[in-house]
């Protein structure tokens, strides 16, 4: 692929306290020049000393905007946190784009990203059995991608990602349907795993059983379920295209293991599509057993190999005893 683009899918960054990574991802997405930005950043904590200072700091990149492009702006002046600050953000985007790359502060793109979501934006845009095009490879160049650039899977991660206007619509930060799912199998028809339909079903169920405390936090377990209810595929690209940057002061961390110690890389030449539009189901085997249900131990040994994933291994254990 050509680094030398000019993105005009629009783009979205969404930041709250961290100025230093919000700049990184914002010289990145400078690099890009996309011709529509959306900028999205929560407000300060009452009573946290020394954020609002850092709030503001991350709001004074919207002076560095210097290329033409259709700005659009969001600054919370209180806190809304960082269940409703995404789903917020996403859905605000959505009420002038039809289309959209999102992007958090500690995401940090690889410049192929943009023209990977780019193309397969508009490749898939009229078939409604893709959901998200993902930037996060955790088995990049594994042989399960064959010959081809990127596959299809059940599983597309929310660390750098897209989507359309049509399938966010459907999102549901309360997942009012939720007991219906439930009582009719839930995850069971949707995945083929059973130890991940189980975990699935048993977060679900905490979720909607706790939604008024849970929509502070969390956005991405009801964007997954809107996915699952509704058979949605992900794509996940032959290699990986981005990095997290906020393993350890990230408010809001959920991916554990080794996902964020990999490298980005660099798509070369045009991509290579796959031929049909199916899921990899040897690649979701693959990835239920070594990624999204590995036991409590392995999940430990990663994160005392890499002391930058540790709150993140301790933030899903709380998860998973519902702490």
């Amino acid at each position: 692929m050509n680094t030398q683009i000019v993105i005009k899918t629009p783009v979205l960054l969404i930041s709250f306290n961290r100025p230093e990574t919000t700049l990184i991802v914002f010289e990145r997405i400078r690099e890009v020049k996309p011709s529509v930005l959306y900028l999205a950043f929560d407000g300060p904590r009452a009573g946290k000393e020394g954020e609002c200072e850092k709030c503001m700091a991350c709001r004074k990149i919207v002076e560095m905007v210097d290329w033409e492009c259709e700005l659009h702006t969001l600054f919370h002046e209180k806190n809304v946190g960082c269940g409703y600050g995404p789903s917020m953000a996403i859905s605000w985007a959505f009420e002038t784009a039809e289309k959209l790359i999102v992007l958090e502060d500690d995401c940090f793109p690889s410049i192929s990203f943009f023209s990977f979501c780019e193309e397969l934006l508009r490749r898939y845009e009229e078939d409604k059995r893709i959901w998200i095009i993902g930037g996060l490879s955790i088995h990049s160049k594994s042989k399960y991608f064959g010959a081809y650039d990127y596959l299809f899977s059940h599983h597309a991660h929310t660390w750098g990602w897209a989507t359309w206007k049509n399938r966010w619509e459907q999102f549901d930060m309360f997942i009012k349907d939720a007991p219906i799912f439930l009582k009719e199998g839930g995850a069971f028809n949707v995945y083929d795993y059973k130890p991940y339909v189980k975990r699935f079903n048993r977060k679900l169920k905490r979720v909607f059983l706790n939604i008024e405390r849970e929509v502070k936090h969390s956005w991405d377990t009801q964007w997954d379920y809107v996915r699952a209810k509704n058979g949605g595929l992900g794509v996940v690209p032959r290699i990986n295209l981005i990095q997290n940057t906020g393993a350890v002061n990230g408010t809001h961390n959920s991916i554990g293991g080794n996902a964020a110690s990999i490298v980005t890389e660099e798509f070369e030449g045009q991509l290579s599509h796959p031929m049909f539009v199916l899921r990899n189901k040897y690649y979701d085997d693959y990835h239920y057993k070594h990624y999204l249900c590995q036991s409590n131990i392995r999940l430990l040994l990663n994160a005392l190999v890499n002391r930058d994933v540790f709150k993140s291994y301790v933030r899903i254990l709380k998860k998973r005893m519902g702490l």
